[in-house]
């Protein structure tokens, strides 16, 4: 990791941190829009260790990042926990209060534009989540195959 270019500033540091948050999140709506779950437990750690990476990141920055980042993390945790390569479905479940959380946390702290020029946020009426993609094809993350392209878009950031 020594030949990988280290950020001048903590704000930095948290973008980086928040770019991590966002690619392990996408790789996971993308694996439940498949109906699948392999690897999915390592990108909920990939998750845990950018959050923690963040609150640490947070305790060096006193008030530069703003209020709530604090509930959102600590959200986000207890849904990655949740994540089961074994269980679609219950990780389906976690996903929703998972997509909740990500969904604070970017409109308080957004990750890179020049990695993520947009980031689409849909609603599923289903599950009444809502989820982030990169793309603005619809891939619905809660039903997969049988509904992926059920839900609307609802913001983009």
């Amino acid at each position: 990791a020594e030949d990988l270019p280290q950020p001048k500033t903590t704000s930095e540091a948290m973008r980086v941190q928040m770019n991590h948050l966002v690619e392990h999140y996408l790789e996971l709506q993308q694996r439940f829009a498949a109906d699948r779950t392999e690897g999915a437990a390592q990108q909920a750690l990939g998750l845990i260790a950018a959050a923690d990476a963040l609150e640490k990141l947070r305790g060096e920055a006193e008030g530069e990042l703003p209020e709530g980042v604090d509930a959102a993390l600590v959200k986000l945790r207890a849904a990655a926990v949740e994540i089961r390569t074994s269980d679609l479905d219950a990780s389906r479940v976690a996903f929703v209060d998972l997509s909740t959380a990500l969904r604070r946390l970017v409109e308080l702290a957004r990750p890179s534009r020049e990695k993520y020029e947009k980031l689409y946020i849909f609603h599923c009426p289903m599950s009444k989540g809502d989820w982030l993609q990169a793309t603005e094809e619809m891939r619905n993350p809660y039903y997969g195959f049988d509904m992926l392209k059920c839900g609307e878009l609802v913001d983009t950031q």
